[in-house]
């Protein structure tokens, strides 16, 4: 508490000492002001942190085929399309499964969950869809012809690096301040963010 009295007094008695001489020359400074401690970080609902967990996991668990880029046998045709069909069916796997995670969970038990929540899944059902799509596109390339063979898998190869650069699908879930420490708490969500 501010006490004007007891600050008036030892700015007499500093200045009384200052003029005589009390105290001698090696007198100490007097301390400097004390700086704040920062305000605690805030502290997330178990609840919360639990579905944080939940959601982070869903992910973890489909970081190798999400994190992996196609690889074929061979630089026949036919080997190139198999590596690309495999690489393109692991990644839809992976958006079905953690898109069934996310159902599984519901929405997260903070202030406007459901839309939130229904932002992520709308991303990974259409990041799914994109992936089933060139699955199509893939297994239609003709092997025989080169030039038309050629031209599908560059343009595949192109939308793949489209999705593999598009945001955090859990971006906004993260943002929210009540999912915020949620995220910084739990293990797997630590693990993702490699902390």
């Amino acid at each position: 508490m501010f006490r004007p009295r007891l600050i008036g007094a030892c700015a007499v008695a500093v200045l009384t000492c200052a003029l005589t001489g009390c105290g001698g020359a090696d007198a100490p400074a007097p301390p400097a002001p004390s700086t704040p401690a920062p305000a605690p970080a805030p502290q997330a609902a178990p609840e919360a942190t639990a579905w944080a967990e939940h959601a982070c996991q869903a992910f973890f668990a489909q970081t190798a085929p999400l994190s992996t880029l196609p690889t074929s046998s061979g630089p026949e045709p036919a080997q190139v399309k198999q590596g690309m069909l495999t690489y393109l069916n692991g990644l839809s796997t992976a958006f079905g499964s953690i898109t069934g995670q996310f159902d599984q969970a519901g929405p997260p038990p903070v202030p406007g969950g459901s839309e939130l929540v229904g932002k992520t899944q709308t991303i990974l059902r259409d990041t799914k869809q994109a992936v089933d799509t060139a699955i199509g596109k893939v297994s239609e390339a003709p092997v025989g012809e080169q030039q038309k063979f050629q031209a599908t898998i560059d343009a595949v190869g192109g939308e793949i690096g489209t999705l593999r650069a598009m945001d955090d699908p859990m971006r906004d879930l993260k943002a929210h301040p009540e999912l915020k420490p949620a995220y910084a708490e739990a293990p797997t969500c630590r693990r993702l963010n490699g902390a």
